[in-house]
């Protein structure tokens, strides 16, 4: 059944894997490498979309249903979890997900700051999620991030209300 799941539904079997370590038999690295070879797109963690868990998303399709008499069909890109972040608790990860959700029906705009307050995010929270580029859509890359969070505290009663928002300073590469 698992050979058949790999040759036939690879995406579908990847996140069953991903969500189904430790295993023991191969590191998560891995079977991403394998996946990517074998033509699954796999995108990255990312505190905008990604739940706990990896999913499956569509994947927009340009090829005809039937190549050279075969019939073609594509398979959908795997989204990684927030559980692919070493570290992270999954309390912490469904707090993340319950508060983008909510900031989203509000219509509120998505940021560092908004979202740690939302999701009562610690500092070691966010270190850990800048450092696994899931901040990227709303802090940039990995280093950026880090410089973004770095100066979020969590701070107690009124004094969380009392930080000013200034201007990003992007300084040169």
């Amino acid at each position: 059944v698992s050979a058949w799941n790999k040759r036939h539904e690879p995406a579908a079997f990847l996140v069953a894997l991903l969500d189904s370590q430790p295993m023991g038999f191969y590191a998560p690295a891995q079977l991403v490498r394998d996946a990517r070879e074998h033509g699954i797109e796999v995108r990255p963690v990312d505190v905008t979309i990604s739940d706990w868990e990896c999913a499956l998303e569509e994947v927009v399709d340009t090829l005809p249903a039937v190549t050279d008499g075969v019939d073609y069909r594509p398979q959908p890109a795997v989204r990684l979890g927030l559980n692919r972040v070493s570290g992270l608790s999954e309390t912490i990860a469904r707090r993340i997900v319950a508060a983008r959700c909510a900031l989203l029906e509000q219509e509120t705009p998505l940021s560092v700051d908004v979202l740690a307050r939302a999701a009562s995010l610690d500092a070691h929270a966010l270190q850990l999620l800048a450092h696994a580029n899931a901040l990227a859509p709303i802090a940039g890359h990995r280093s950026e991030a880090a410089w973004v969070v770095s100066g979020i505290e969590a701070l107690p009663g009124v004094l969380a209300e009392t930080r000013i928002d200034d201007e990003a300073v992007t300084l040169p590469a």
